[in-house]
C-alpha cells in the first residue's frame, strides 16, 4: 500500500515510521525545508521526549474521556520510545516531574535518530511540499505546491541528500561521490548548518543545478561559501542561467578560486532576472581534489 503522511513533526515521523514498518510504502510531505524543526526547540532544546509515568497516569491526565486512547498507547507507549531511540544509540535520563530527556540534553541527537530510521526504511521524503487541498471523488488526489524561497541556504537541511530530486546533479564518473554532511552551529539548538562533499580519485567534474522560482523582476546574487583543493587545473564557477521560451537563455559564470584553509564567500552579483525560472547552481572540473559547499544563497540586491 501507498500511504502519505502529511507533516514531518515527531508525529509525523513516527507514523511514517509506523506505517513503513508494516511494509507499505511511504512519503512524508513537509511544508518547512526540514524534518522535525520544532522538534529541535522542544525542552529548551533539550528535547523532552515523555514522561516515566505509568500509562495509567496518562490517561487521567487527558482532558474528557481519557480512556479511548487506552488502546493507542497500548500499541505505543512511553517505553516504547524510549527503547526505539535506544536502539538508535540515544540514552535518556528522568528528571525532576517524572521528565524524559536524552543524555546528551541535546534535541537534534532525538531528530537524527528518527531520521536515520526513516532512511532505513527507505521513506520518501519532499520537502518544501505545501499539501493545499485533498481530494477525494472516485480516486484520491492530492495537490502539492512546491516552494523555494529565495533567501533560504539551499543546503540547509540535513534531510536535503533525500531531496536530490530536486535538483540536476551531473557526474562524469561513479567514482566521484557526493554526501551530506552536517555541522552544529552556535548558538545551539540553531539547525545544522549542512554542507555537500564531493571528492574523486580521479579527474572529474561534477555540476549541481537548482531550479529557483523568480517572483519579481530585478539584479539577483548567487552566492556561496567553498572550501576545497586549491592547486592547478582546478575550476571551480557559479552559474546561473534564464530559462524559458528561449532555450538559448543567458548564462551567468563567474570562476571562484578554492581555498584549502578554511570557508571562503563567494558572490556573483548584478544578474539582471525577469519573472521566470532561473537554474543557479556550481560546477567543477577539476584533477583529482575534494571540494565543500554551504550556503548556496540567491537573493534579490534591488527592484527594477
Amino acid at each position: 500500500m501507498e500511504v502519505i503522511v502529511i507533516g514531518g513533526g515527531p508525529a509525523g515521523m513516527l507514523a511514517a515510521i509506523s506505517s513503513a514498518q508494516k511494509g507499505n510504502k511511504v512519503t512524508i510531505l513537509e511544508k518547512m525545508n526540514m524534518l522535525g524543526k520544532k522538534l529541535l526547540i522542544t525542552g529548551k532544546g533539550r528535547c523532552n521526549i515523555t514522561s516515566s509515568i505509568p500509562i495509567d497516569e496518562f490517561i487521567k491526565n487527558i482532558p474528557g474521556n481519557g480512556m479511548f486512547m487506552y488502546s493507542c498507547f497500548n500499541n505505543f507507549n512511553n517505553k516504547d520510545i524510549i527503547q526505539m531511540l535506544e536502539k538508535e544509540g540515544i540514552k535518556t535520563k528522568v528528571e525532576r516531574g517524572n521528565r524524559v530527556f536524552p543524555v546528551s540534553d541535546k534535541s537534534q541527537d532525538v531528530r537524527q535518530a528518527l531520521i536515520r530510521i526513516l532512511k532505513r526504511l527507505d521513506v520518501k521524503v519532499i520537502l518544501n511540499a505545501k499539501v493545499e487541498e485533498i481530494l477525494v471523488p472516485i480516486t484520491q488526489k492530492v495537490t502539492i505546491v512546491k516552494e523555494f524561497v529565495q533567501v533560504e541556504n539551499l543546503v540547509e537541511d540535513e534531510n536535503w541528500d533525500c531531496g536530490f530530486v530536486h535538483w540536476q546533479v551531473e557526474k562524469s564518473s561513479e567514482q566521484v561521490v557526493v554526501s551530506i554532511c552536517p555541522e552544529e552551529v552556535d548558538p545551539f539548538p540553531a539547525p545544522p548548518v549542512n554542507y555537500v562533499l564531493v571528492e574523486s580519485p580521479s579527474n572529474f567534474t561534477f555540476s549541481l543545478i537548482q531550479k529557483v522560482n523568480v517572483e519579481q523582476k530585478g539584479n539577483y546574487c548567487l552566492s556561496v561559501e567553498y572550501e576545497g583543493t586549491d592547486t592547478t587545473d582546478v575550476n571551480v564557477a557559479l552559474v546561473a542561467k534564464q530559462t524559458g521560451a528561449n532555450e538559448d537563455g543567458q548564462v551567468w559564470k563567474k570562476v571562484i578560486h578554492p581555498t584549502e584553509h578554511g570557508w571562503s564567500l563567494h558572490q556573483m552579483k548584478d544578474i539582471p532576472c525577469e519573472v521566470g525560472v532561473m537554474e543557479i547552481g556550481i560546477e567543477i572540473q577539476s584533477p583529482p581534489i575534494y571540494g565543500k559547499i554551504r550556503r548556496l544563497q540567491f537573493v534579490l540586491q534591488d527592484k527594477k
